[in-house]
């Protein structure tokens, strides 16, 4: 449960105001939903062979509904911040911090190495699709009141978000880093 409500809760806990009381106490659905995919989870990880948790087709399911959570996630950071009339710079880190926290928490509390230290674009694919949303969304704007462009504005940076990361996964493409320095 930590990866998918961990980073909203931070987010929420840095923006406060209307977010609180945190959306997780406000709208329990949210904990309904994420206990079913929990069981369902645990039932065919127990089900399932070793060998067929390795299989391609489960990781390509798996990848599919990762680049919906991360394209989702973005998307409703980066409204989250523009609610609460943040500057615009904190659009961006809203998104990584929706996307991205919740896998770091959980990955701290269970003594692994934070995906986001390995190298695979995450964090930064949340930041380019939600520049790509605000830009859209300045464009909208000049045809107020119009809520249509909005709303294209936020399925175009989606389905971005969404293309990218399956392309990322695909290629096996990874973030700069700094070189280590093991002497």
């Amino acid at each position: 449960m930590l990866p998918a409500v961990g980073g909203g809760v931070i987010r929420d806990l840095l923006i406060g105001g209307d977010r609180l009381p945190l959306f997780v106490f406000r709208e329990p659905l949210y904990l309904v939903v994420i206990l079913m995919v929990v069981l369902i989870g645990s039932i065919l990880a127990n089900t399932l062979s070793p060998g067929q948790l390795r299989s391609p087709v489960w990781g390509g399911l798996l990848c599919f509904c990762d680049s919906i959570g991360l394209a989702s996630f973005t998307v409703i950071g980066t409204r989250v911040a523009l609610l609460a009339h943040l500057d615009w710079w904190f659009l961006p880190l809203s998104a990584a911090l929706t996307c991205a926290g919740g896998g770091v928490l959980m990955d701290v509390v269970s003594g692994r190495e934070p995906r986001t230290f390995q190298g695979e674009p995450y964090e930064e694919l949340a930041i380019l699709g939600s520049l790509v949303l605000i830009l859209l969304w300045t464009i909208a704007a000049r045809f107020a009141p119009l809520t249509w462009p909005s709303k294209t504005a936020m399925e175009c940076s989606w389905i971005f978000v969404f293309l990218s990361r399956l392309l990322v996964v695909r290629f096996g493409w990874r973030s700069w880093r700094l070189p280590s320095n093991q002497n």
